[in-house]
C-alpha cells in the first residue's frame, strides 16, 4: 500500500515538472518571436 502511494508521489511530481517544461519550451518559444 505504501509502495503505490509512493508511486502515486513520484507520478504527481514527474506531471509536475513535465508540466513546468512545457510553460518553459512555451515561454522560450515567445520571447524568440519578439
Amino acid at each position: 500500500m505504501s509502495k503505490l502511494e509512493g508511486g502515486g508521489i513520484f507520478y504527481d511530481v514527474n506531471k509536475k515538472i513535465k508540466h513546468m517544461y512545457q510553460i518553459d519550451k512555451a515561454y522560450r518559444k515567445s520571447r524568440k518571436q519578439d
